[in-house]
């Protein structure tokens, strides 16, 4: 016995025409097709809205049983000529389409006859214009006085395998995702375009955490295409974005439409789908809403059963009401909220196939995903990203540690599993043997040595230690001399390596360029530029008056040093600077800073009272009761300036001393030193 089939064609010829003429032919002896589409109870009242035109839509659909469909296959649609009573028939129904082109079409294992379309104008798209998943079907059921709201708290309700986000649901963290595949969703759908002219601005940060969170990544396209031109550029759009955040061949890309049909939709679903697969990406899924396909506006026998995400939101989900089971996924709601993730609501979907997820359709129970190889590498890596999760093993249920902790560290990779996905997993230990746990290789960088891979460093530090060893390299069998060859020097790091021994080091180069080797950080202190690190100095200095006081070592300049001439001032401090000069930090006596000079811009003295300067004049001593010095540490008394009153004594040298007065140095007529008197005292 023959089964009916119900295709829900409508009667227009420009719809019938090109859906009857890509209806494979069956096999000789194939006993039965069953392609009814049945609709759910909660659908029958729905009302459709959409950009089919209104005529279209009221035409009355045609039911083809078995026999008018054997007829059909044999007329002059399929240029068979054997039936005169046939070709009649069909002649007056396809007589709008007699001069019609046809190209044929390879897709999904099958050749389909497509008739070129005429020239129609594409949709003009709004750049701005941003549809959600299941835009359409929301607004469809708008006339629903409440949605269930679905929590991860409840049960009888079908499977949430899978999420869809858009820009709506903007920046998803890493701990969102883990707390959502906590609670059983394992697999995201992620937004990248929609027509030629929009890009989702979160998919990279949405893709990213949902892949460290170990979630199925897969994408979809929001289409507005009329023509196989349109369904082409969309395409292309579609697949440069996908390219441009570097996922993988294997990646799902779906075919997300849900308005704008016409007569042709079908056929440039399946040339979007082609061009896809011909830019890399093979495998495309359709999504649509259920009434789309159970009103003829897309032909679910020609995209495949298989290839076909439905969705279609019943008035109270539940687990023993699981629809389109025959279809690859269903979408039942898109109010579902996570108790932990605030101000955001997400729609959920039953993964029938396990295209989407990594759970089982079999049971409902969490599939144990194995690798498809295990090879053994042995080597040194450097973790370089950021929170990715170490497992415990390949069961991926607990957490050893994320990635963060051991950020720019080396490590050893003895083990990489790879997925049927693509994603590679590798088994890490530390430098004890200890067992870190199972991650994402985009975790990490490997590298030709136990050092580890090279990061770029760029600082200045000062060689402080004298016995450390400078190296030639990490297999450590060549030095380059010690550290005490550069002892006290400014020398600049240019590149850093975390070493699998738990030691960092240095590349460093000096001021030349020169290239010193690789050394131990803990023999150089860092500073805060190209000074160097800051020496405390605490001696007194004279001024020579011809170099430049400096206000920083970006080089501006705080003031004349020609002010300060012959003046005594302290150096508290120094910096040896990687342009090879020394720079002395100078106060004067009321404790305020004057700036940087360069240490061969003062002569350094080894006392408060500075310089001797050439003096070689007379003085009369004229004031009583003023103290002569034996030294300008002022502990020892000489003379008094009452024994010399009235004398003329002569002055050798004299001395700017750091507290502001100027001393002479005293000789008698004998060529005696009575010692220094403060300038004061004299006439």
């Amino acid at each position: 016995m023959k089964r009916k089939i119900v295709l829900g064609l409508m009667a227009s010829s420009l719809l019938v025409a090109p859906l009857l003429q890509s209806i494979p032919v069956l096999a000789e002896g194939t006993e039965e097709m069953d392609s009814t589409y049945v609709s759910s109870e909660e659908y029958a009242t729905e009302t459709i809205e959409s950009t089919v035109p209104s005529d279209v839509l009221s035409e009355p659909l045609v039911t083809i049983t078995n026999e008018s469909l054997e007829e059909m296959l044999e007329s002059s649609v399929l240029a068979s000529e054997e039936s005169q009573a046939t070709e009649a028939s069909s002649q007056e129904l396809f007589s709008e389409s007699e001069e019609q082109q046809y190209e044929e079409v390879f897709y999904n294992g099958q050749w389909f006859k497509f008739p070129v379309q005429p020239y129609t104008e594409e949709p003009v798209v709004d750049p701005n214009a941003n549809h959600e998943l299941g835009n359409t079907v929301n607004t469809m059921l708008k006339s629903r006085s409440k949605a269930d709201i679905i929590t991860e708290d409840q049960t009888g309700r079908p499977k949430w395998d899978f999420i869809d986000v858009a820009s709506y649901q903007s920046d998803l963290s890493v701990k969102d995702y883990e707390y959502m595949k906590k609670h059983g969703v394992t697999g995201v759908v992620v937004k990248l375009t929609e027509g030629t002219s929009y890009k989702n601005p979160y998919a990279q940060t949405q893709i990213e955490n949902a892949k460290k969170a170990g979630l199925k990544v897969s994408t979809y396209h929001y289409s507005h295409f009329l023509t196989k031109e349109g369904a082409e550029a969309e395409a292309a759009y579609y697949a440069a974005e996908a390219k441009r955040l570097n996922l993988p061949s294997n990646t799902i890309m779906v075919n997300d439409i849900e308005e704008n049909f016409n007569a042709f939709s079908t056929q440039n679903s399946i040339f979007f789908a082609n061009k896809l697969k011909d830019l890399g990406y093979p495998t495309t899924m359709h999504y649509s809403y259920a009434s789309a396909f159970e009103r003829g506006l897309l032909a679910s026998e020609m995209l495949g059963a298989k290839n076909l995400w439905i969705a279609q939101y019943p008035y109270q989900p539940s687990d023993k009401n699981i629809l389109h089971t025959a279809h690859s996924a269903w979408q039942w709601s898109s109010s579902m909220k996570f108790t932990e993730i605030k101000n955001k609501t997400f729609d959920v979907n039953m993964d029938h196939t396990g295209m989407f997820s990594n759970r089982s359709a079999i049971e409902g129970e969490v599939e144990d995903i194995k690798p498809v190889s295990e090879k053994v590498i042995n080597k040194y890596a450097t973790i370089t990203a950021k929170d990715f999760i170490f497992w415990n093993d390949l069961s991926f249920k607990k957490q050893n540690a994320t990635s963060s902790q051991y950020f720019q560290k080396t490590l050893y990779v003895d083990k990489e599993y790879t997925y049927a996905d693509g994603v590679k997993y590798v088994s890490v230990k530390d430098s004890n043997q200890k067992q870190i746990g199972i991650v994402d290789s985009r975790a990490l960088t490997y590298a030709t040595s136990r050092g580890g891979i090279y990061i770029s460093h760029s600082l200045y530090v000062t060689v402080r230690s004298k016995n450390y060893k400078i190296w030639q390299n990490f297999n450590f069998s060549t030095t380059r001399g010690i550290t005490g060859q550069y002892y006290d020097q400014t020398v600049q790091v240019r590149g850093k390596y975390h070493h699998f021994n738990g030691s960092i080091y240095y590349s460093l180069y000096t001021n030349d360029g020169k290239w010193i080797g690789y050394v131990d950080a803990m023999s150089v202190r860092q500073g805060s530029g190209q000074q160097g690190i800051h020496y405390k100095y605490g001696k007194f200095v004279t001024v020579k008056g011809n170099y430049n006081l400096w206000r920083n070592f970006s080089w501006n300049n705080q003031t004349k040093a020609s002010l300060y001439k012959g003046q005594t001032i302290e150096a508290r401090g120094y910096y040896n600077h990687f342009n090879g000069s020394r720079y002395l930090s100078l106060y004067d006596n009321k404790g305020k800073w004057l700036g940087y000079i360069n240490e061969r811009g003062v002569n350094t003295e080894k006392s408060r009272g500075g310089a001797a300067l050439a003096a070689k004049f007379n003085k009369k001593i004229v004031k009583r009761n003023y103290t002569i010095w034996q030294d300008f540490g002022f502990s020892k008394k000489k003379a008094n300036s009452n024994q010399y009153l009235n004398q003329t004594l002569y002055v050798a040298v004299q001395y700017r001393h750091f507290n502001g007065s100027t001393y002479y140095s005293l000789y008698n007529s004998k060529n005696q030193w009575l010692g220094y008197i403060n300038a004061n005292a004299t006439k």
